[in-house]
């Protein structure tokens, strides 16, 4: 069986040279998932930079080949010795690096169910106190890849934030009743049981139609529950929104990069909104109106490009216009030329500068 040498360390260890280098930072931790289309990554250095005391840090044990060591106060580093493990993975037969595999797969998912909504506590997931600490919820756009969610995770997770993820896919939006509300439910469960105080929304792209469904989902509430749940968003981030008005263009694109073939998706789905009444476009309706309206009062930023090919700046900036009129401290970006849901990493200065500016604007950087 291939076993990892795993090590905690500092560089004042007296084994320091002799050990592995590759340097893993101490949020990148398991991704446990809250629900079907939701994870949850906790921060730890959150902890450690808010305690400010001894118990900021703790001992671990360090194993090597031929000694044990306890060492105490140790920066919390994570070394997994690769190599090693190559070197057994090749000793393997096919047959037992097929049972291995299967093995580990199952490891996986029973570690992974450790969620209360399947069926066991999830609060060991979040030792301390949530109400002390902060949360961004990452609304992602229609097929996102874990990927390209991790980019935005570490920069949140860098900062001292939880981070939670809610996904869409595209079933998920063409049947609101079934996909996105009880993906809505299982998200307003979670927040209703952690009961985070500083909550930051940043929605991409049909992320603000989920927004619109999670407000819908806290409306339903006791009204206790509901003013804590709204009073805990501090702040929303909307990069590459797209509003319902521009739903049928910006999914036909999302789904496909043909212009033919996205013409034919939009026509498609638009007569689905025709027929669909009932099953669908009530639902979309519901949450646009509840989106328009501007149910919160918190900050907003805005995020936009203007050749984004789905979602329209324009479009965007008249609900920014909307939310300003109501009395919403909006803030906008705009870049001149940008593909969908990439300004981060097109324009990453401008982008993490707009972001931190806001974070502090709204006080919980």
């Amino acid at each position: 069986m291939m076993k990892l040498t795993v090590v905690l360390f500092n560089n004042n260890h007296p084994n320091y040279a002799r050990l592995p280098k590759k340097v893993t930072s101490a949020n990148n931790q398991q991704l446990i998932p809250v629900a079907r289309n939701i994870s949850f990554r906790q921060c730890q250095r959150a902890d450690i930079k808010r305690a400010g005391s001894e118990n900021a840090r703790a001992s671990f044990s360090i194993a090597s080949s031929n000694n044990n060591y306890t060492i105490q106060e140790l920066e919390p580093y994570i070394v997994i010795g690769e190599q090693e493990a190559a070197i057994e993975e090749q000793r393997e037969s096919p047959l037992e690096v097929l049972k291995r595999r299967a093995k580990e797969a199952r490891d996986r998912r029973d570690s992974a169910a450790k969620s209360k909504y399947y069926g066991q506590i999830f609060n060991e997931a979040v030792p301390t106190a949530t109400s002390e600490r902060r949360l961004v919820v990452l609304l992602s756009w229609l097929e996102a890849k874990e990927k390209h969610i991790d980019k935005y995770r570490e920069f949140y997770l860098a900062r001292g934030f939880d981070v939670l993820n809610v996904k869409t896919s595209p079933w998920d939006l063409l049947l609101p009743n079934y996909g996105a509300r009880r993906i809505s439910m299982d998200f307003v469960r979670f927040m209703t049981e952690k009961q985070y105080s500083n909550v930051v929304l940043h929605g991409f792209s049909v992320g603000g139609y989920m927004f619109g469904r999670f407000l819908l989902e806290i409306d339903s509430q006791p009204p206790e529950m509901k003013e804590k749940l709204l009073n805990s968003i501090r702040g929303l981030v909307f990069d590459s929104l797209v509003p319902f008005e521009g739903t049928c263009y910006g999914v036909a694109n999302s789904i496909t990069r043909n212009p033919y073939a996205a013409k034919a998706i939009e026509q498609l789905l638009r007569f689905y909104l025709f027929i669909g009444h009932n099953i669908a476009t009530k639902y979309y309706l519901e949450a646009s109106e509840k989106v328009w309206g501007g149910p919160l009062r918190c900050p907003s930023l805005f995020l936009m490009s203007k050749d984004d090919k789905i979602s329209d700046h324009r479009i965007v900036e008249r609900l920014a216009s909307v939310w300003t009129q109501l009395g919403v401290d909006c803030h906008k970006m705009l870049v001149d030329s940008s593909p969908h849901v990439q300004i981060f990493t097109k324009h990453h200065d401008k982008y993490v500068q707009h972001v931190e500016k806001f974070l502090k604007h709204i006080k919980v950087d």
